[in-house]
Order: C-alpha cells, then structure tokens, then sequence
C-alpha cells in the first residue's frame, strides 16, 4: 500500500513526538547515573549505554521523513545511524541478558567493558556497512533506512530482523533458569514454624 504525502507526514509527526518522550526517558536514566551515587553500579551503567543507544536511534527520526525532502546525502546518513543505533540497543540488550544470566546462573561476574562495548557497538558498525557494499540504504517509506527492493529486503532481514529475532529468542529464554537459580529468601525458602506452647496439666 502507497502512502499519501500527508499519511507520511503524520507519521514522522508521531514518530517524532514519541522520539521526543523516548529521547527525555534516555536522559533522565542517564541524569540519574551521574547523579545519584548509589546507581554508579556496572549492571546500570549497561543500562546506561542501552539509553545511549534508544537516544541516538530517536534524534534520526529529526532528520527528515522524505528522500525527496531530505535530499540522497541526508536520506542515506539517516539509514546508516537509524541502522547503527537500532541494531545497537537489541545488541545491548543481549548484553544485559548475558551478564545476567552470567552471574546469576554460571554465578560467574562479566565486567570486561571492553568485550562489551566491541560487541555492542563494533558489530553495529560493521553490519551498518554492509549495505553500503550494494547501494541499499535509501528511502523506504516514511523516513529512509534500507530501500524496500532487492536486494535491499535481503539486507533488512541480515543486518536486522534476524538478529532482533536471535535476541527475542534469548530474552525469553531467559526467564525459567534466572528463576530456579535465585535463591528464596530464607523466610521463604524455610518457613518457620514455631514451637506450640506445652500443655499445661
């Protein structure tokens, strides 16, 4: 189905309002970390870099929602970032899970920062290149990514569907073992049953 002009302007209008709402939730998570000193912990500094990431895929939506408006430079610059942050955030996302299970699980710390960070945001990079190798990024409905036509659909589904899909996969694989390796509280775990009183005689 063809959007109208206006269709897609009251799209990149939403989209941007809710960027807006998602760019401020980012910040305040970021404001928090530098402000409260009893947050500076390595699992919310992961979290941290997630903001980071949802930011910078949300300020892409202000740079324009037509190729023809935006022009072929700025429509492609906007696929690449749009392309770089998203994959970022489902990447950081893994880490979180990982570390996570990690500790809690294997009962084993991951703090290697910088294993973490080239995994993250090195393979958004180099996948966010792989297009490039064909011309692909460009308009693709209301704002640009990666065009909707070969062999730009077989780029979508490698460079992002695949492996947003991986990272569900693990999120909800997650769930049953966090849960039977964390341990109950003992008031939980032993209830206590006290002592009925002696009879009396």
């Amino acid at each position: 189905m063809t959007l109208t002009s206006q269709q897609e302007t009251n799209i990149w209008v939403v989209s941007t309002a809710m960027g807006i709402l998602s760019i401020l939730a980012g910040l305040s998570i970021i404001y928090s970390y530098f402000r409260f000193e009893t947050l500076r912990k390595f699992s919310f500094e992961l979290v941290v870099f997630l903001a980071i990431s949802d930011i910078g895929s949300n300020m892409t939506y202000f740079l324009g929602h037509r190729a023809e408006l935006v022009g072929e430079g700025l429509c492609t610059l906007q696929g690449m970032t749009q392309q770089f942050f998203e994959l970022a955030s489902v990447l950081w996302t893994v880490v979180i899970g990982l570390t996570l299970w990690s500790s809690v699980v294997r009962q084993v710390k991951m703090e290697n920062r910088a294993a973490m960070h080239g995994f993250a945001w090195g393979t958004s990079f180099i996948i966010m290149l792989l297009p490039l190798s064909t011309d692909s990024y460009g308009p693709a409905g209301s704002w640009c990514w990666i065009k909707d036509k070969m062999p730009g659909t077989v780029w979508r589904y490698i460079v992002f569907y695949v492996p947003l899909w991986l990272a569900f996969a693990w999120v909800c694989y997650l769930p049953p073992p966090l849960h039977y390796a964390t341990p109950l509280p003992p008031t939980i775990a032993q209830p206590s049953h006290p002592t009925p009183p002696n009879p009396t005689y």
